[in-house]
């Protein structure tokens, strides 16, 4: 199974390459999310039209990404993305390993997620300050 940090930026990259009128990367994104996060977020469609909000802008069109744990368990990470005008915002991801006896299944694919890293949230918190060089 993945990786906290290989979800993550499987996340980020489909995410980067979102496009209309599809929104694939939203799609895709949404894929990993735990089934609590979804339930939250509502439909894949109502889950792109949430990444259109400002403040998940940053997140759709970077440059760049660093990642490091948040939390000692492994289940907070502090992701910083590079906008393409040089701005950092960043973002603290949580997410959970489901349980490998675990019956939830990706919606779309009907692929199993036990034992999956999957995404409980994703919220910004702190946005706009210059990369350092």
């Amino acid at each position: 199974s993945m990786t906290p940090e290989e979800v993550i930026l499987m996340q980020l990259a489909a995410l980067a390459a979102d496009r209309a009128p599809q929104h694939d990367g939203g799609r895709v994104c949404r894929r990993f999310a735990s089934p609590a996060n979804r339930a939250a977020t509502g439909s894949a469609e109502q889950f792109v039209q949430m990444l259109r909000n400002p403040l998940y802008e940053a997140l759709l069109e970077h440059s760049d990404v660093k990642i490091t744990p948040g939390s000692a368990d492994g289940t907070t990470w502090l992701v910083d993305v590079t906008r393409r005008d040089g701005r950092v915002c960043t973002y603290v991801w949580r997410g959970s390993r489901l349980a490998d006896d675990a019956t939830d299944v990706e919606p779309s694919t009907g692929a199993p997620l036990a034992g999956c890293f999957v995404t409980d949230g994703v919220m910004p918190a702190y946005r706009g300050r210059r990369a350092q060089s």
